[in-house]
Order: structure tokens, then C-alpha cells, then sequence
């Protein structure tokens, strides 16, 4: 690290920070506290330099670090932390041991909430949510479905085309039209038949007159 390093100390000088260097990951001071809170507690701070770049220092290294590898470091310890959390309530002590793991639950919850936010706009977060979009796009060619409408996923991640462009066999028939074809085969295999819908019929009935204009019977006798 070099030697006019700024120490990031605060909430508000990190999210300052992020918003100038960070590029894609956007940041708040809450999450910003959070983060801060989880490296504190690991014994570490962070800094950068006049150039934006990002240091993890501890008493014995100063390590060059992205956000990115922030983030997912804290959302690993938040995950650890939370599974001995539910361990120990679900094995107390005492009461009181019980009350203490309860509310220690509910704020890291809270924590992972924010955190699963924060990590979604990561390289990490984007290269699961490709790897989960794709997994998806060959379950449905397997099941020989398509995308509805052919619509983009997630044009925020800027690296998604068309989802039919996905489906090479779909992409081909659907110029060709054999897609409706397929379709409606499909359909006649699996029974299903449409139907046209039910006429609606009127039935006239008498108008009943109200009670106020039926003449008053005498009482029986």
C-alpha cells in the first residue's frame, strides 16, 4: 500500500468510495455499515489510495482486494454465523440462551437480506444468476418448452441476447413457423382440445311486485 493511503473509517466514506470506483455494485450506507461492522469484527479495515484502488489491511498484511471479494467474504461469514446461530436456538442452554439466539437471528437475517442485495451486483452474483438461467434454458428445451415472448433476461446485466437465440432448435423452427406446428402437435398428444365457449341464454322471468302493492288479506278465521 502505498504511503497516501485513506483508511475507510466510516459509512459514509465507503459508500462515497463505491459510488466513484466501484462501476457496477451500488451501495447504501446501511449496507455500507454492515460490511464495515463484518471486517471490524474479522479485524480488518479497509483503505484506498489517490488512483481508487482498494486495500483489506489487518496487523500483519495489507492485501490488494476488489469489492467484489468483499462482498462475498462477508456474505460467507454472515452464512456461518447464521447457521451457529440456529444451531444454538435450537439447542439452548436456558431460556435465556434461547431469547439471546432468537434475537441474534432476526439481525443476521436482516444482515443476509441486505447483504444477498449487495451480492447479486457482483461478477459473483451475475455468474450465478447466468449459470441459473441457463441450467433453466435447458430444462425447458428438454421439456421442449420456450421463452415466453422471447423477451431478455435481465438487460441490467448487459450480457444477455434473446432467450430463443438460447434454444438453437426453437430459434430455427420459429422462423420457419413449425413452432406453432409443434405446438399444437404437442397439444393434440397431450389431449388437450379447445373448446369454444358456452352460448349465454336470457330466460324472461315475471316481475315480482313488491309487497307494499298486494292487498291486505283478512285475517282467517
Amino acid at each position: 500500500m502505498s504511503e497516501t493511503s485513506i483508511m475507510i473509517d466510516k459509512p459514509e466514506a465507503f459508500v462515497s468510495w463505491c459510488k466513484t470506483y466501484s462501476g457496477g455494485v451500488k451501495l447504501q450506507k446501511r449496507g455500507a455499515a454492515i460490511i464495515m461492522e463484518y471486517l471490524s469484527g474479522h479485524g480488518k479495515m479497509l483503505s484506498t489510495n489517490k488512483s481508487g484502488e482498494l486495500y483489506l489491511n489487518s496487523e500483519v498484511e495489507t492485501v490488494k482486494t476488489t469489492l467484489d471479494e468483499i462482498v462475498d467474504q462477508v456474505c460467507d461469514w454472515n452464512y456461518k454465523l447464521l447457521v451457529d446461530t440456529r444451531s444454538r436456538k435450537q439447542h439452548p442452554v436456558d431460556f435465556l440462551d434461547y431469547c439471546r439466539s432468537s434475537t441474534q437471528e432476526k439481525e443476521l437475517e436482516e444482515h443476509k437480506f441486505i447483504l444477498d442485495r449487495i451480492f447479486k451486483q457482483t461478477i459473483y452474483g451475475k455468474e450465478i444468476q447466468t449459470i441459473a438461467h441457463n441450467m433453466a434454458l435447458e430444462m425447458m428445451k428438454e421439456m421442449h418448452l420456450v421463452p415466453a415472448g422471447d423477451l431478455q433476461y435481465q438487460e441490467e446485466t448487459g450480457i444477455y441476447g434473446k432467450a430463443a437465440e438460447k434454444v438453437p432448435e426453437y430459434a430455427a423452427h420459429a422462423e420457419s413457423g413449425e413452432a406453432i406446428d409443434e405446438a399444437e402437435s404437442m397439444d393434440e398428444e397431450l389431449g388437450i382440445v379447445e373448446t369454444s365457449p358456452l352460448p349465454i341464454t336470457t330466460v324472461d322471468t315475471p316481475t315480482i311486485k313488491s309487497t307494499d302493492e298486494v292487498p291486505e288479506q283478512g285475517r282467517a278465521r
